[in-house]
């Protein structure tokens, strides 16, 4: 994270502005505190990845789902590869491309820097494919939120051993139902698997409106099998057993949605994914 991105960053308690106090290498941020301009309280910055969640908030079924990636990162991919196959999505390789034509970033921000918010980051599998969507000449800024510090760690490899990305990218540890960021900062908001984990859907949601911009988008990407469909009885295995730790159904959350929400689209991604975008209500 760079430092002059800290003035989009807010205590997520009290919505405050947040200071930045250590050390940076070439203006990132690397070890120290922010501290909230209200309650004077430090959040922790260690090896360049501000911790912004407290620990009671990783709870329930949100937690569940964030303790496979801590204790095992690298087969985030390799997992989720396999299980798409077995489901019948397809290759990993193109639900991913698909999932960034979906994000339409061609063109976004017209002469200004772009950014796109992407909860539940894990270890940033999107990144690239939505830097190849946008264009070699779009000034896009990729922010990766997670409750796993184990996948942030992979991510923050990732991006290190790409060069250019340092700039482009920034990572925090952060609960989607209190996000440490400002009103409306973000073009595109998204979100790609666990949403049938959120513990709270309509604060969560609440959240991530809030935070888009006006005329941006949130775009939620989960697992849903039809039931009307015939399908293969170990693709609804898999499914079952990715979705343990599941707090609410398997389908798109549209009654979960802030009043006022705009443009409420549900689309199939995969013959076993939903696409849900929506546009945040007018303030």
């Amino acid at each position: 994270m760079l430092v002059h991105d800290v003035p989009l960053l807010q205590c997520p308690e009290s919505r405050a502005p947040l200071r930045f106090h250590g050390t940076n290498l070439e203006g990132r941020l690397q070890d120290g505190v922010l501290v909230c301009d209200h309650t004077n309280e430090a959040w922790a910055v260690e090896l360049g990845l501000p911790n912004l969640c407290r620990p009671a908030w990783r709870t329930g079924s949100d937690a569940a789902a964030a303790a496979p990636q801590d204790a095992a990162p690298l087969l985030l991919e390799p997992v989720f590869a396999l299980s798409s196959l077995l489901m019948g999505a397809g290759r990993a390789a193109s639900l991913r491309d698909k999932v960034a034509r979906a994000l339409r970033l061609r063109g976004l921000g017209k002469g200004r820097r772009a950014r796109v918010l992407e909860i539940n980051v894990g270890t940033g599998a999107h990144i690239e494919p939505g830097f190849d969507q946008a264009g070699p000449e779009a000034d896009l800024h990729w922010w990766g939120a997670s409750l796993s510090v184990g996948a942030l760690r992979t991510c923050a490899e990732r991006v290190a051993r790409n060069p250019g990305w340092e700039d482009r990218v920034s990572l925090l540890l952060a609960d989607a139902h209190h996000l440490p960021l400002a009103t409306g900062t973000f073009d595109r908001v998204l979100m790609v698997g666990a949403v049938d984990c959120l513990r709270e859907p309509q604060r969560a949601l609440a959240e991530l409106a809030r935070v888009c911009a006006p005329d941006g988008e949130i775009l939620l990407i989960d697992k849903h099998i039809d039931p009307s469909r015939p399908i293969n009885p170990l693709a609804r295995g898999v499914a079952a057993a990715l979705g343990r730790a599941a707090s609410q159904p398997q389908r798109p959350p549209t009654a979960a949605l802030p009043t006022g929400c705009r443009k409420v689209e549900v689309e199939e991604l995969s013959p076993v994914h939903y696409l849900l975008r929506f546009q945040p209500p007018r303030r």
